[in-house]
């Protein structure tokens, strides 16, 4: 018969064993997590968008309208030195492209908060756009529908501008960048070729 000092014995000669299984159950757990999350923006629809057409757009994009093209969501700020310095890179991605019809590119200016002043938004924007010489739709993001959902969306790291993001015909996700990163706006011309070219050969 096993006394309570025998039990108490084994117990804790079990115990770095359980304590060991437990960190190797956790790790486990965490790296299943990880990778659930890596995969939640990349090869993901983004099926839902709200956007207002802020400047020079007549009416807003839906995932509907959508739907068929090879979409780059551009979101920047005046207020943010990354994002004017990145800016001509993209207007030059833009010009290269967008005479496609099969692409649609979708520049949204954001507050460096809450959007609660679309007259400013818009009276800031425009006065940028113009001192680059440049006319063009662009839309806003009121609610932050579009940012939230795509926040939602990302492994790691949050949400940052600029941002880029390019959806296929199908409304996948292919690829994105958070924030200035260098040789993005090559990347994204090329991914641009490669989805293109994609039609072309099916």
């Amino acid at each position: 018969m096993m006394t309570a000092e025998n039990k108490k014995s084994k117990l804790g000669s079990l115990w770095p064993l359980l304590m060991a299984g437990l960190f190797m159950l956790v790790g486990i757990l965490i790296l299943i997590y990880i990778g659930r999350d890596t995969a939640r923006l990349l090869n993901a629809p983004l099926d839902e968008i709200d956007l207002y057409a802020l400047l020079d757009a007549e009416k807003s994009p839906t995932a509907k309208s959508l739907q068929g093209k090879i979409a780059v969501f551009h979101f920047w700020g005046t207020w943010s030195a990354d994002c004017r310095k990145e800016f001509p890179a993209f207007m030059k991605v833009r010009s290269r492209f967008v005479n496609d019809p099969q692409v649609e590119f979708v520049s949204v200016s954001c507050s460096s908060g809450v959007e609660n002043n679309l007259e400013s938004l818009k009276r800031e924007t425009s006065d940028y756009l113009r001192s680059q010489n440049i006319t063009m739709p662009i839309y806003a993001d009121p609610a932050m529908f579009t940012r939230g959902k795509i926040t939602r969306m990302l492994a790691s790291g949050g949400f940052g501008y600029p941002f880029t993001i390019v959806i296929d015909r199908q409304g996948i996700v292919r690829e994105y960048w958070v924030g200035p990163t260098p040789g993005s706006m090559d990347q994204l011309a090329k991914i641009l070729e490669q989805l293109i070219a994609e039609k072309s050969t099916n």
